[in-house]
């Protein structure tokens, strides 16, 4: 509570309320007398908890921010607070606007504020509360209930914001087209829950209007009751700035939005309207809400933070009233005028604070969409507010009506084509003080907005038939009037009063003395009645007989034609304005023609200038693709002599490489035949001493030395860390000695002395032996052309076959063998144990080796 010491700022209107003017007050009119403010509304929804927002009085709401000691008023046409009913409601927010439509105005009732505060409720309501919308078709349907309501089908949009009246065959078409595709499918519809899923989030709208719901009884009064009246409606959504149709016949699926999106477009007669929209003849409120419930099914809504059932769209219910005169039999003639008139009920989507419902994806998508369509209106206000206080800013400071699709659907109504009116609907919650600061300044801002007034609708005369079959209290007050100025007019004509001629009434002879006496009696009454003139005796009687002609005049006028006239004359007057801002606009134009023309024959020899300099550069372009040209062709040749260089530089070395290779193939054949002489040469010393059992061993060991470099010899029979033979030379022995083995390293027993296998070692291809004897090695054997690594790492034996010619010319064959031993550096080495002959020799060959015959001999070498 605000202590009574403490001084409450008050925020207030920029100007008084606007009071419509009386029909005295019409006669002379001023400016601003045709124009109509904005209606703003407050709605305080109840609440359970700390609030920061109360009613004061009927016209102001008081805002009490948590954190602060000041407090802040607005003031509204009229403030509802949280006991306030719907029925309440809807009397003061829309049932004029309801009497409006029916007398042929258009009317335009939005809901405005924060997410979670009421205004679906307001809208919609429930079967048991119902709102804004379902009062609005009761009263409708109510007040015409005693009226010519036209057969369904009768008239049929256009498409483009208009009615075409169709024949009778067609009308027939559209209506079993109508009742097939709607009235009939959703009655066997009603009995089934509303369900929307909506990917993870899935939304039970229990409100199904259609079902049976608490009816509004009241009514209004017609203007015009003899005309033929036809219910339109029509319901659209505007989702992330696209308009869907959602009353659209060809709709699938309502979860994956495959209906079509509409265009709006603009017609300088028709005003904006939605390029075919889907509208359907209703003749009564049961079927208009059946297709509210039918639309409501497939509005966008979700869960947010704030609220259980959000709605993430802006949607519109239209109620359109299409009235035409009728013909003297009763029906619409062909070539009837027809005019319409539109109540938009709009129910804003809720503006939301990231912070607050913690959005993400989808719902972030949707929510920056709504602030910016709200934004949007905002700004459009803001804009017409200006242009209403500084006239002369209207071309500079245009609305942006384009820049949303909400604000486009609805230019028409802020250009004078209807009354607007607004609801704020706040949540009392301390927690929505700073969204509903905002709420309250929009609404201010709003209510500051002059709409121009619409012309009225003034119906065609109606032929009397028609005009006597109206309703009874109608007929009667018009009869009234009529005879009235009649009977005012009538005696004007026969109740002038004339002089009063006095009669003769002479008995007997009339020259006697009392006949004369008697008749000069009566004639001088007849002098003193005409001595008064006549024009002082009637005086009294001609003014209170023009008194009853101007009554009976004033009977006769049409209020609605004042109102036209004064309306027209208000057009008159804007259309002047207009003319004069359209010739300055067109001054300025010139004006700026002329500086264009400037503009343009500077720009012009500007362009020649460039052009100039455009074929200089060219000139020069030409130029220097010539040098580079020449340049090319320059280091083209000096390319071709290098590489020429180049290339016989690289066959010289090509050819010292191949001379060095031949070299080293050489040196490495005479060291294979120095290797091959060593081999098959006898030992120079042997030590042989004999065991106790009489055999030979072998006390000491010699290597086979070659008498060839240490590379070649290492490179030959070497084989890496791991296993390679090894042969010694004479010059390597010096400077390294071989690999530490172990001479006496002998297999286990388990394995056998020949379980390791042979390595028949083949280097050259070899001539087929013609002996009767044939190396024969027992154990497994690996015959190998190149020695390899792994070729002796799982052996035991080493065999080298090679052939070559003896002193006399014949194949000499040698088996060498050796014993795979392990080294201590990991590897292993092959030490040479054994030499097999295999020779043909003649058996009479003489001393010096030359046979007659062949023998053949098997020597074994010890090494």
């Amino acid at each position: 509570m605000m202590s009574g010491t403490r001084r409450t700022p008050f925020k207030t209107p920029l100007k008084p309320p606007y009071k419509t003017p009386t029909r005295d007050r019409l006669e002379t009119p001023s400016p601003d007398a045709f124009k109509d403010p904005v209606l703003v509304y407050c709605r305080i929804r109840p609440h359970d908890g700390p609030t920061s927002i109360k009613k004061v009085d009927d016209t102001t709401v008081r805002l009490e921010p948590p954190e602060s000691n000041v407090g802040y008023d607005y003031r509204f046409a009229q403030v509802f607070g949280p006991d306030c009913t719907q029925e309440e409601l809807f009397d003061v927010t829309t049932q004029e606007s309801i009497k409006n439509l029916l007398n042929g105005k258009n009317s335009l009732m939005y809901t405005y504020g924060v997410s979670g505060s009421g205004k679906t409720f307001t809208v919609t309501g429930t079967n048991d509360n119902i709102g804004l919308v379902p009062r609005s078709l009761d009263v409708l349907f109510n007040s015409l209930r005693d009226l010519n309501q036209l057969p369904r089908c009768q008239l049929k949009p256009d498409g483009a914001n208009g009615y075409v009246i169709v024949s009778e065959v067609e009308a027939e078409k559209d209506r079993i087209f109508l009742e097939k595709n709607w009235f009939m499918k959703n009655r066997k519809q009603q009995q089934q829950q509303t369900q929307i899923e909506d990917g993870e989030d899935q939304i039970i709208l229990d409100v199904d209007l259609s079902l049976g719901h608490i009816e509004d009884n009241s009514a209004v009064h017609v203007d015009n009751p003899g005309n033929g009246f036809a219910v339109f409606v029509s319901y659209l959504e505007v989702y992330n700035n696209s308009i869907f149709d959602l009353l659209d016949s060809k709709f699938n699926d309502p979860i994956r939005r495959t209906f079509t999106v509409k265009n709006l477009r603009d017609d300088p007669a028709r005003g904006v309207y939605v390029q075919d929209m889907t509208q359907i003849h209703v003749k009564s409120a049961a079927e208009a809400l059946m297709l509210l419930t039918k639309g409501q099914k497939r509005r966008k809504v979700a869960h947010t933070a704030l609220n259980a059932v959000s709605s993430r769209s802006h949607s519109v219910f239209s109620i359109y009233v299409v009235q035409a005169p009728l013909g003297a039999n009763g029906q619409l003639p062909r070539d009837a005028p027809v005019h319409s008139s539109q109540l938009s009920l709009v129910d804003l989507a809720g503006s939301e604070r990231t912070n607050r419902t913690n959005n993400q994806g989808t719902r972030l998508r949707e929510a920056a969409n709504i602030n910016t369509s709200l934004m949007k209106l905002r700004q459009c206000l803001e804009a017409l507010r200006d242009i209403q206080a500084n006239p002369s800013r209207a071309s500079s400071n245009k609305p942006p009506y384009r820049d949303s699709k909400i604000t486009h659907l609805f230019k028409a109504y802020f250009e004078g084509q209807g009354s607007v009116k607004m609801c704020l609907c706040v949540n009392p919650s301390a927690d929505d003080t700073t969204e509903n600061s905002h709420v309250l300044k929009f609404g201010e801002l709003a209510q500051e907005i002059q709409v121009q007034r619409a012309a009225v609708y003034v119906a065609p005369a109606l032929p009397e038939e028609v005009f006597e079959s109206t309703t009874a209290s109608s007929a009667a007050t018009t009869s009234a009037a009529e005879s009235e100025s009649d009977a005012a007019l009538g005696s004007i004509r026969f109740e002038i009063p004339v002089p009063v001629l006095h009669k003769f009434e002479i008995e007997g002879d009339p020259f006697s003395a009392e006949a004369v006496e008697e008749s000069l009696r009566i004639l001088s009454l007849r002098r003193e009645s005409n001595r008064e003139p006549l024009s002082v005796r009637i005086a009294p009687l001609l003014e209170k007989k023009l008194d009853h002609l101007a009554a009976a005049v004033r009977l006769m006028r049409n209020p609605h034609q004042e109102q036209e006239l004064l309306a027209l004359q208000s057009m008159n007057q804007m259309k002047d304005k207009e003319v004069a801002y359209l010739r300055e606009k067109l001054e300025k134009k010139e004006t700026e023609v002329g500086s264009l023309r400037v503009h343009m024959k500077a720009t012009e020899r500007e362009a020649a200038s460039l052009a100039k300099e455009v074929d200089e550069k060219k000139w020069e372009l030409n130029n220097a693709n010539l040098e580079m040209q020449r340049q090319r062709q320059k280091l083209q040749s000096k390319f071709t002599s290098h590489v020429a260089k180049q290339t016989a530089k690289f066959e010289s070395k090509n050819e010292k490489i191949k001379e060095r290779f031949k070299r080293e193939v050489r040196q490495r054949e005479a060291v294979i035949q120095e290797v091959a002489r060593v081999i098959s040469s006898p030992p120079a010393a042997a030590d042989v001493e004999m065991d106790r059992h009489g055999t030979e061993r072998q006390s000491r060991r010699s290597y086979l030395h070659a008498s060839s470099s240490e590379s070649d010899i290492r490179r030959d029979t070497e084989v890496g860390p791991r296993g390679a033979a090894a042969l010694p030379t004479p010059s390597s022995s010096s400077s390294r000695s071989p690999a530490i083995s172990n001479p006496r390293h002998r297999r286990s027993l388990s394995q056998g002395a020949e379980t390791g296998g042979w390595v028949d070692h083949h280097p050259q291809p070899e001539v087929p032996l013609s002996t009767v004897f044939k190396p024969r090695l027992r154990g497994k054997k690996k015959s190998v052309t190149r020695l390899d690594e792994a070729d002796i790492a799982k052996k035991g034996k080493y065999i080298l076959t090679h052939q070559d010619q003896d002193e006399q010319g014949g194949l000499e064959t040698r088996l060498v063998k050796g014993e795979i031993l392990p080294t201590a550096t990991g590897g292993s080495q092959v030490v040479f144990q054994d030499v097999e002959v295999l020779r043909q020799q003649s058996p009479t060959a003489d001393e010096n080796g030359f046979a007659t015959g062949r023998t053949r001999s098997n020597r074994s070498y010890r090494v």
